[in-house]
This record gives structure tokens, sequence and C-alpha cells, in this order.
């Protein structure tokens, strides 16, 4: 949802703003080459679960967006698990 989307990264910049936290250093060369750099997680379930409990965004979200973001994605988790990999193409394609 692009909405979310931009309303999570002006949230994010109004934290920094009011935490008068100071930027990280400009990144040179490969960012793949830093060990210590933020990753995106690396299963479904771990990214909702670290949206679901992360302290920035209980700041950014009311706690029913939330709940109904994270029990939305659980519930597509579930659809999915039935549907072999091959296929996930199809439920996308009879959304649109």
């Amino acid at each position: 949802n692009p909405y979310l989307m931009l309303a999570t990264v002006l949230g994010a910049a109004l934290i920094g703003i009011e935490d008068e936290m100071p930027p990280p250093a400009p990144v040179t060369g490969n960012a793949y080459d830093i060990a210590d750099a933020p990753r995106v997680k690396q299963t479904w379930q771990s990214a909702v679960d670290a949206f679901e409990t992360d302290p920035f965004v209980k700041r950014i979200f009311p706690h029913q967006i939330i709940r109904n973001m994270a029990m939305t994605k659980r519930q597509e988790m579930d659809r999915f698990s039935g549907i072999p990999a091959e296929k996930h193409w199809l439920a996308y394609l009879e959304a649109v």
C-alpha cells in the first residue's frame, strides 16, 4: 500500500527530527560489504513479527492498524502455504 509506505517514511523522519537523532554516516562503496548494516528480514513471518513489535512502528501507527496489518499478512501467509511456490504469482494475478 503506497499510502502506508509513505506514512511510514514520513513518520520515521518525524521521529528522527523529534528525537534529534543524528543521521548515519554516508555509505561509500558497496553497501553490501558493511557487516553491521541493517538487513531486510529473510522470511515473511520474521518481517511481520518485526513490524508488529517494532517500537518505532508503534510510534507511527495506532495499535489497531498494526494489529490489522499483521493479521492480514498472517492470513496471506496461511493462504500461500497451501499453494505451490511456482503458482504464487497466480494469486496476485487473480487480485488484479
